[in-house]
């Protein structure tokens, strides 16, 4: 199968377009200059040296060198020996703080954006492993999941905002437990966790779901985004900068110690972001300590290189119109010339190649809903660079068809990040998001409207399809809600039954003579009867211990409550 390395430099042959349109127009320019001095045949019977055929052909020869070269740059490639080669490396989850507080701007031009751009640097450098992306604030969400998908990775990066997650806070605990469920647990090893935050308000659950990932051995790493300083939090809109409930301009301030004494758990490492290449290399180099694992196999083609031909033929023309005179010199030098002519022109017709009709016939079999029909002629064409990209995206249309949902996300982000014509790749986004709508992932699903829309801003079925995914996810939302808060209150109604449970009244086995009169004689009996109070066998000391044990266990419960209202109010932060 033959291909083209570089398909960008074809943009270079509307040069040769140019220049023959210059050429033409510079002819008719001077044949109307030849016109206003009088008849043609007689002007260029003055001038018998002059030759317009050999002109045009020394036109020709530069024309063919500046196209050849370009094919050249293109460098035209033959597919060789496909190879198996095992691909080995390690499963890393990287969970990104997206909380309002990253919007400060301690660091330029925030936290959120020098964020971002480390960890698509990250990704890079992380290539040939599988990489996982979370999004946490209040809550955590699954972005990614594991892949070696690198332009899903970027895509979903780019669009990481507070926006996405609804809850806001910085709730890391929770976003720990997620990355610790999305790995395979029936193989712990091999696997890492690197969590970019600012560090403000860690619950404790965070330290305890670390000390679980650090027994299960995986490597945990923090990354320290912002300063001790700190910044205050601006508000969209340039409508100045968040204020707490008392009026007053909030700071938030990066709690290196909490991200570092997570990094010392969890066998890691921890880096204040400072210089992105060298944190990323530093990073690297930490994560290449851990035992690889087998990823699976890939598959290689080896490719023989064409394009040095190309640019001899180009270099032999230019030769050729570097020494060809333009007057007339003979009848064998035009005969010459002629012959060269007529062995070059049909090398250049038998270039062409018919259109390729697998596409056509692939649109047949997919009207007719004959879709795995369609897909087969599509991958027919996908063989042929040049139609590559329409193939994959209709494979991507058939794939969903044949609800193959996951070879349809990948062949329409393949074409979302490659594709040069900005409509195609925002209707790539599109469909996308229509796959991840049909399966009610309305995060994901708003994610690839956003990305189709910043392709191609105009598009009202986009606009449209993105605020019903959004309506849909604040439905979802609001519903989880309202099941948590059922469960809550299920909850606390069981323990106050449990504490106002009334205790059971004793069998009396005289109960038949309650309503009965008691006898003086009987009264008397019963007095005589009675115990009489004895003095206290409990010493001083026994009863000193006793209070103070009281008083501990009180001090205990005022202690739990203090803690309850404190994390009462972590919970009900939004930054």
């Amino acid at each position: 199968m033959l291909r083209f390395q570089h398909q960008e430099y074809f943009i270079l042959l509307l040069l040769v377009v140019i220049a023959v349109v210059v050429y033409f127009m510079y002819q008719l320019q001077r044949k109307k200059k030849i016109t206003k001095l009088g008849d043609q045949k007689l002007v260029e019977s003055l001038t018998p040296s002059y030759s317009a055929l050999l002109n045009k052909v020394k036109f020709i020869f530069l024309a063919l060198a500046l196209f050849f070269g370009v094919i050249g740059l293109a460098n035209l490639q033959k597919s060789g020996e496909v190879q198996q080669v095992a691909q080995k490396g390690i499963d890393v989850v990287i969970a990104l703080d997206v909380s309002n507080s990253m919007y400060a701007q301690d660091l330029k031009p925030s936290r959120l954006e020098k964020a971002k751009l480390f960890t698509n640097k990250l990704i890079d450098g992380l290539s040939s492993n599988r990489l996982a992306f979370i999004l946490f604030a209040g809550r955590p969400y699954l972005s990614v999941p594991l892949t070696s998908d690198v332009e899903a990775l970027k895509m979903n990066l780019s669009l990481a905002s507070p926006e996405q997650v609804p809850t806001q806070g910085t709730v890391l605990g929770d976003a720990l437990q997620m990355a610790r469920e999305t790995f395979n647990t029936k193989d712990a090893k091999h696997k890492a966790v690197i969590v970019i935050s600012d560090g403000e308000d860690h619950d404790e659950k965070a330290l305890n779901e670390v000390k679980k990932l650090s027994e299960e051995g995986i490597t945990i790493c923090t990354i320290g985004i912002g300063s001790e300083q700190g910044a205050p939090i601006p508000l969209p809109n340039n409508e100045g900068f968040k204020k707490d409930g008392e009026g007053k301009e909030i700071i938030s301030k990066m709690n290196e110690e909490e991200l570092q004494k997570l990094a010392d758990v969890g066998n890691g490492m921890y880096i204040r972001l400072n210089n992105i290449t060298s944190d990323v290399a530093s990073l690297k180099n930490q994560l290449e300590q851990i035992e690889k694992s087998d990823l699976g196999n890939s598959r290689f083609t080896n490719y023989s290189s064409y394009f040095q031909y190309f640019l001899a033929f180009m270099l032999l023309f230019m030769l050729i119109e570097f020494f060809m005179p333009n007057k007339k010199s003979g009848k064998r030098l035009r005969t010459a010339f002629h012959l060269l002519l007529l062995m070059i022109l049909p090398q250049i017709v038998s270039a062409q190649t018919a259109t390729d009709r697998n596409i056509y016939k692939g649109n047949e079999f997919y009207k007719k809903g004959k879709y795995t029909e369609a897909l087969a002629e599509y991958q027919k064409a996908a063989k042929k660079k040049e139609n590559k990209k329409t193939a994959d995206f209709n494979m991507g249309n058939s794939h969903f068809k044949n609800k193959n949902s996951e070879e349809a996300i990948k062949k329409f982000n393949l074409v979302g990040a490659s594709a040069i014509n900005k409509k195609v790749g925002a209707a790539a986004y599109h469909n996308a998001g229509n796959v991840r709508a049909q399966e009610q992932k309305w995060q994901e699903a708003i994610n690839y409207y956003k990305a189709s829309l910043k392709k191609n801003p105009t598009s009202a079925e986009t606009k449209y399809n993105l605020a019903y995914a959004q309506q849909k996810l604040k439905q979802e939302q609001k519903k989880k809600d309202q099941d948590d808060k059922k469960k809550d209150d299920k909850k606390k109604d069981k323990d106050k039954d449990k504490k106002e449970e009334p205790k059971k009244p004793k069998d009396d086995k005289n109960s038949e003579d309650k309503n009965k009169e008691d006898k003086p004689e009987d009264k008397k009996e019963k007095e005589q009867q009675k115990p009489k109070p004895q003095p206290s066998k409990i010493s001083k000391d026994q009863a000193d211990k006793i209070l103070d044990a009281l008083g501990r266990e009180e001090k205990k419960i005022k202690d739990k409550k203090e803690k309850g209202k404190a994390e009462r109010r972590m919970l009900e932060k939004d930054w």
